[in-house]
């Protein structure tokens, strides 16, 4: 609820007459027109729904405002009337506006409505007009005005006849001197001489001196030029004679001036010279006349007591304020140095005191103070704590010093020493550890202690209240065992005849036993009703329980209904703060028209440390607090409130307690069961059994009774169930509960059976859960969700076939690695069989080989018998074959030297040993080549000597290969290395070498037939040139061979354009060296 709200609310509960009135925004002028009675609560009502109030004034009728124009102005006024401080007041952009009732008197003696009435005054008095309308004032939420004492908690009083005067001039009476310009009867310490001043004196303390008038004061000296016909050596006389006016007479006879409203903006001066007026409006020139003036007062006081005094004169109202004397503060203690005295002279005083600020406390203005009798806290004002700190410094005002007492008695230090106190004791969130104890029942004279660490006994026993209990509310009554004793019987009785039977009454008694602890461990509340048309002893027995819980119980019928009051107390939650700490609240005369709010119920009932947060009224502060508080319903036959029937867990919260007498006032009118005869002074009697409940409540503490309800209260609450299920005649028109366990109905059915019938008791969608609750409230009657059961077994049908699925998808994914396994198995086999048939081949070649083998060891056994033969062929074979070494050692010399050439023009050092290398396999070839000189065949040295020339060709070839590629690796293809050029050339390499092989293995095996053909054929005196011929011509044709094979491999390792710049070089070079014809052709073979 918005500030707004409040003020409206307050307004019309206790002054209708004075209403609220919208505003232009940003200004103070009214939306509406109102005079004449136009304007009324309903047309407000009617445009705040319409429109958005930024700006809002009270048309005033019965209220009036004390309206402050500047805050230091406000200030000097609270210290004259303390009232102020005490009135609902807000805070504008400049100053303050203070609230008060208009009294009666007001209007007979004509105080109005008005601006500036007292001259030098700057304050507004807002009320009623002289004609009768409304005066306005702005007031919050309006732009720059802020609640600091809301009047809806402040509530505010007659101002007094004091201030009234001190603001507001009456209209309809004479002009009358102020009381505080009436002359005191003189014994003023100070001397001052009452020839020349008119001592004020503070409202209702005579020797509180705060200011003076003057009469007939002399200026000395000359003033400035006041009228030319006024000579300015004249001495003028000065007179403070009202208010608003002061005199200035010449001591020259015919010549006076008259000074109004001085020192304000409208100051003006007349002038009589011998009859002649004149007017002054020179502001420069009244300023200057006014300090000559005041120079003068201040001379003649100072004359007079002895001693400079400061003052300020007449500013505002004609006066001269002493505004300090003589240092009043010189010599005293300093506040916090009587802090500390006063806190060692009385400790537990101020031990009692806390101060817990708040928006509304920042002045330390409701400081808590626990009372040393009582021991409850509560929060009082500072004029309180002020009389309560002065009486703490009594027994030591004789040894202080007259500075200090003087202070100490003064407003102004009683106020500052209470701001070191508050300073000292600063407890923030104080408030919230008010009442926070779950396990105290709180009454006057002490408190039953309900918690299990109990220090003597685990049972509640009974103790004095102490100070650390932080308690500010108790039930209010006193516990007296004896009195329990004297009246237990007739409570006793009293109980009987309203719960008659035994099992409900101690259900009821529990319920009610457990509301001593603020713990609320039980998710149930209460509710009374009755079938026999009241007069059942509901309200009594309610009457008694708020006798019993007294400030800790709160009766509220729209707290647990929904309406308007539920939209209000969602849109402010500070209502809420005035429930903390209560323990029950009772609903009565509920109403079958009134909703129940069961969300609210449900949450508030629903077991222990329910957390209730909010904003507090009219403040920015926020308040916590654990809900305490149970709940008793109570209302007649037929009018049971309606709520939510479906809801299964708020029905469940339900204890009804049947009420089942009756009370008449003769017997004989009712022949019912239970009826008994009426006390109709039972209710004076109430609060002396108070103490008889206290233990008769702690006799029934025992929570576990709540756990199952007999059957008779579940059977009343299925009857107010039923009542407030609309249902409820059209099932029991259309089922028979036959109590068969074969019998059924399907809901299914039954609701299109009710949407057949056309009814609209209740909306369709609503139709399952109020058939539901009603069915299940019938004795042997069970509900089953068939379908939904079947929908869980198809679910759970369809997750196993999905669960199947899934496995047979792992067991097909794992036949299928299994099949991949025996297929590579079997792929396995295969390879192994072929090898086993490569194998057996193999053997059958080795068995092949070896025969052949056989027959070529015999063919060589005869064949050795032939070399025997040869041997002087061969010897002679040797003899060519050393001439053909060295021949080939010349051939290797002559290379070694070129090669040395080439290494010397490139890279000597490392070619040579590559060089060496080749020198050394060339050397073996020579070797090789003389070795096979045993054969005595001219062609086939001639074949061994071609082999070393081709030797030396490839060697050669490598050499200038390498050192052509290294000189040009700039002109390599894109992404060509030297190393692939080596690597490529080693390949060449290799294959020729094994073509050479195959052709010495081939040569050597054509030398032997030519050998044996040739001895056949000397034998038989044959010409032998045939045959070497042919030997020739096969050389001839394996040479080429190897040339083509060898160009063609250069040609493939090597870059085409580099290779043309090698062969081109040589073959120059070939053109001029005796080189071998080999050469030559391999050369050209390879361009």
């Amino acid at each position: 609820m918005t500030s707004l709200d409040l003020l409206a609310a307050w307004l019309f509960d206790n002054y209708p007459n004075d209403l609220l009135m919208p505003l232009k925004p940003g200004t103070k002028i009214p939306d509406r027109t109102h005079k004449g009675g136009v304007w009324s609560w309903e047309l407000f009502e009617q445009y705040k729904k319409k429109n958005t109030i930024v700006d809002v004034g009270i048309l005033l009728k019965n209220l009036c405002v004390a309206d402050f124009d500047d805050v230091p102005t406000a200030l000097a006024f609270e210290e004259a009337f303390p009232e102020l401080m005490e009135a609902p007041m807000e805070e504008t952009k400049k100053g303050r506006h203070y609230f008060f009732r208009r009294p009666d008197y007001c209007d007979a003696e004509g105080y109005f409505d008005g601006a500036r009435q007292i001259s030098g005054v700057v304050v507004d008095f807002k009320s009623v007009c002289t004609s009768g309308t409304s005066g306005l004032i702005c007031v919050c939420p309006s732009t720059d005005k802020v609640w600091v004492r809301p009047p809806w908690v402040h509530a505010p009083k007659d101002i007094s006849r004091e201030l009234l005067n001190r603001i507001c001039k009456p209209k309809n009476r004479g002009p009358q001197p102020h009381p505080q310009h009436q002359s005191q009867p003189r014994q003023i310490s100070g001397r001052i001489n009452e020839k020349y001043f008119v001592f004020l004196c503070s409202p209702g303390s005579p020797d509180a001196f705060i200011g003076l008038l003057c009469k007939d004061v002399p200026v000395d000296g000359p003033l400035t030029s006041l009228h030319r016909s006024i000579l300015p050596d004249l001495q003028f006389i000065y007179n403070q004679i009202s208010e608003s006016r002061a005199t200035l007479t010449s001591t020259v006879p015919g010549t006076s001036c008259t000074l109004f409203h001085g020192n304000t903006v409208n100051s003006v001066m007349t002038v009589n010279v011998r009859g002649k007026e004149a007017t002054v409006d020179n502001v420069k020139k009244i300023d200057a006349i006014q300090k000559r003036m005041h120079e003068s007062t201040d001379d003649h006081v100072t004359s007079s007591l002895g001693y400079p005094i400061f003052l300020g004169v007449g500013v505002n109202n004609g006066t001269i304020n002493v505004f300090n004397g003589i240092d009043p503060d010189a010599g005293r203690k300093t506040d916090e140095e009587l802090t500390t005295l006063l806190m060692e002279v009385s400790p537990d005083v101020i031990a009692r005191m806390k101060f817990s600020p708040d928006a509304k406390s920042s002045n330390c203005n409701g400081i808590y103070y626990c009372d040393p009798k009582s021991h409850v806290w509560t929060q009082e004002s500072n004029a309180f704590h002020e009389q309560v700190l002065l009486s703490c410094f009594r027994p030591v005002l004789g040894r202080m010093s007259p500075a200090d007492r003087r202070h100490i008695q003064s407003k102004r230090g009683r106020g500052d020493i209470l701001y070191a106190v508050a300073s000292r004791q600063l407890h923030r969130r104080f408030d919230e550890l008010l009442d926070s104890n779950l396990d105290m029942f709180v009454l006057d004279n002490g408190l039953f202690d309900m918690s299990s660490s109990s220090s003597t006994n685990v049972v509640p026993h009974f103790r004095p209240l102490e100070q650390n209990d932080y308690v500010s509310m108790t039930a209010g009554w006193s516990y007296d065992a004896s009195a329990a004793n004297d009246t237990r019987h007739a409570l006793d009785a009293f109980l009987r005849q309203v719960f008659p039977v035994d099992i409900e009454r101690r259900v009821i008694l529990t319920y009610i036993a457990h509301l001593l602890s603020g713990r609320r461990t039980i998710k149930k509340f209460l509710v009374l009703t009755d079938r026999r048309a009241g007069n059942n002893g509901k309200s009594t027995f309610a009457k008694l329980l708020q006798s019993f819980f007294g400030s800790l119980c709160k009766s509220s019928t729209k707290f647990v209904c929904k309406g308007s009051f539920d939209q209000d107390r969602n849109s402010h939650d500070g209502g809420l703060q005035n429930f903390k700490g209560k323990r029950l609240i009772i609903a009565e005369e509920l109403k079958h028209t009134m909703t129940l709010d069961d969300a609210m119920l449900k949450s508030y009932s629903g077991g222990e440390g329910t957390l209730v947060e909010g904003r507090k009224m009219g403040s920015a502060d926020e308040f916590r607090f654990v809900w305490q508080a149970g709940f008793i319903l109570i209302f007649n036959q037929g009018d049971c409130p309606k709520f939510d029937a479906a809801d299964q867990a708020f029905m469940d919260r339900i204890i009804v307690a049947p009420m089942r007498s009756k009370f008449v006032r003769l017997m004989g009118e009712d022949d019912g069961d239970y009826t008994y005869e009426m006390d109709v002074d039972i209710v004076a009697r109430l609060p002396t059994w108070r103490s008889a409940l206290a233990d008769v409540l702690l006799e029934h503490l025992d929570t576990n009774v709540l756990i199952t309800l007999p059957p008779s209260m579940s059977e009343w609450r299925q009857g107010i169930v039923e009542g407030a299920n609309p249902l409820s005649d059209w099932i029991e028109e259309l089922i028979e509960v036959t109590g068969v366990q074969t019998d059924y109905i399907i809901m299914g059915e039954l609701k299109r059976t009710f949407s057949a019938s056309g009814s609209c008791v209740v909306p369709p969608k609503e139709f399952p859960g109020l058939a539901r609750a009603y069915l299940l409230g019938q004795p042997g009657v069970t509900y089953k969700e068939e379908a939904r059961v079947a929908l869980e077994e198809a679910r759970v049908a369809l997750e196993e076939a999905r669960v199947a699925l899934e496995e047979a998808r792992v067991a097909l994914e794992e036949a299928r690695v299994a099949l991949e396994e025996a297929r590579v198995a079997l792929e396995v086999a295969r390879v192994a069989q072929e090898a086993v048939e490569r194998e057996r081949a193999a053997k059958e070649d080795a068995l092949e080989e070896a025969r052949v083998a056989q027959e070529a060891v015999e063919r060589e056994r005869a064949a050795k018998e032939d070399a025997l033969e040869v041997a002087r062929v061969a010897q002679e074979a040797v003899e060519r074959e050393r001439a053909a070494k060295e021949d080939a050692l010349e051939e290797a010399r002559v290379a070694q030297e070129a090669v040395e050439r080439e290494r010397a023009a490139k890279e000597a050092a490392q070619e040579a040993a590559r060089i060496a290398g080749a020198a050394a396999r060339a050397g073996a070839g020579a070797n090789a080549a003389a070795a096979d000189a045993k054969f005595p065949c001219t062609g086939y040295s001639r074949a061994v000597q071609a082999r070393a020339q081709r030797g030396r060709f490839v060697l050669l070839v490598r050499v200038i290969f390498s050192e052509t590629v290294r000189s040009r690796q700039g002109r390599l293809p894109r992404g060509y290395q030297l190393s692939d050029c080596t690597i490529a050339f080693y390949d060449m390499e290799t294959r020729l070498a094994k073509l050479e092989e195959e052709h010495m293995r081939s040569s050597m095996y054509q030398q032997l037939q030519i050998d044996n053909l040739q001895k056949l054929m000397d034998a038989q005196g044959k010409r032998t040139d045939v045959v070497n011929d042919n030997m020739q011509a096969m050389m001839a044709r394996f040479e080429e061979t190897w040339i083509r094979e060898a160009a063609a491999s250069v040609r493939e390792v090597v870059d085409q354009e580099l290779l043309e710049g090698v062969l081109n070089a040589e073959l120059r070079t070939l053109a001029v060296d005796s080189v071998p014809s080999f050469k030559l052709k391999l050369l050209k073979a390879i361009k």
